[in-house]
């Protein structure tokens, strides 16, 4: 089964901490930065540290 980086945003929300596979280059390497305002998640960035390639999700 293959995922994305829909599936993987959805499973930042749901409160999973990484490392994922990156849907680019299939490495185990995709990790998790947040963004906190006022000691809450305004928002997570994805990036896979193999290939460069992220995400950026607004929290929920």
């Amino acid at each position: 089964m293959s995922y994305g980086w829909n599936d993987i945003i959805t499973s930042v929300h749901e409160g999973a901490n990484g490392p994922w596979t990156c849907p680019e280059c299939d490495e185990f390497a995709v990790e998790l930065g947040q963004r906190f305002v006022r000691r809450g998640v305004v928002e997570s960035t994805l990036l896979c540290l193999a290939c460069q390639v992220g995400a950026d999700a607004p929290a929920p």
